[in-house]
């Protein structure tokens, strides 16, 4: 396995290293750790990504913040793979996270098997690439990396707010970060289960001890959110939508819908939609 050291990266060793890389279709990035942390953002096309012996799917907007014990493999799809990656020592970053954020957020510090990673919604992942544009034309120097990772972990804790977890351990944040995304959230209750890691006996009750809800309750409420965000964003029909997201039964999916917004689906779309076009 390579590993890759800060030198080779960076020969005139400012504080960091950005580049943007394209990976060719049906194309490996070879097995390889390094003395140096890395934030990979996929801005185009698709693959998987292996680190630490687990594998999972790749799509713009995916952010992936990984720690240099971590050994990981990019493998690129048909359409292949776009992303910019920030290389930096790893004491900047455990710098930020100890003098700024709380014990519980740890994004780097993390002792977990998985690095953090999530996919982005539209607005965040603009403002991640907006930073990384900014960072681009910057004097590579510690204060303009330490103003731009101050900022991503802002844009970062966005997630966390949105998920009434307290002060539930690493894995069950990481599991719950992961169903954000569309693929997973598709897999429900059997994907939880299988990003936490534990029984289902012992995540169900991990879960309603830290969120109040239970796996069922906990998903539904991420695939309304997930409707709802799809109305205001496509055409696609409200039918298409619930079953897209998991609904199959259409007067289910209205009863959670309504008590989630208040509103019907409807008359969701037409409020919010016109908003936003």
């Amino acid at each position: 396995m390579e590993k890759r050291l800060w030198q080779s990266s960076s020969p005139f060793d400012p504080a960091f290293y950005l580049a943007h890389h394209e990976v060719p279709p049906n194309r490996r990035v070879s097995l390889h750790t390094h003395e140096y942390s890395e934030i990979a953002l996929i801005e185009t096309g698709d693959g998987r990504h292996t680190v630490n012996d687990v594998s999972s799917s790749l799509s713009p907007g995916d952010i992936l913040l990984i720690r240099p014990k971590d050994y990981h493999t990019m493998e690129s799809g048909r359409h292949g793979l776009g992303l910019s990656n920030l290389a930096f020592p790893l004491s900047h970053a455990i710098d930020i996270e100890k003098r700024y954020l709380s014990d519980r957020l740890r994004y780097f510090r993390s002792d977990e098997k998985l690095p953090w990673s999530t996919h982005l919604d539209a607005e965040s992942y603009t403002q991640v690439e907006n930073l990384f544009n900014n960072l681009a034309h910057a004097v590579p120097n510690r204060f303009e990396l330490e103003r731009a990772i101050m900022n991503l972990f802002a844009i970062l804790q966005k997630p966390f707010t949105d998920l009434p977890l307290g002060h539930a351990p690493d894995w069950l944040r990481h599991a719950c970060i992961q169903m954000h995304q569309p693929v997973n959230l598709a897999g429900g209750i059997p994907a939880l289960i299988r990003f936490a890691g534990r029984s289902p006996e012992h995540t169900a009750r991990e879960l309603r001890k830290h969120s109040g809800f239970t796996p069922t309750e906990f998903i539904n409420r991420l695939r309304i959110e997930h409707t709802a965000r799809l109305l205001c964003t496509t055409d696609k029909s409200i039918l298409e939508i619930a079953l897209e997201c998991g609904f199959e039964n259409q007067g289910h999916f209205h009863r959670c819908f309504k008590a989630r917004f208040e509103t019907t689906p409807l008359k969701y779309r037409k409020r919010n939609h016109a908003m936003i076009f």
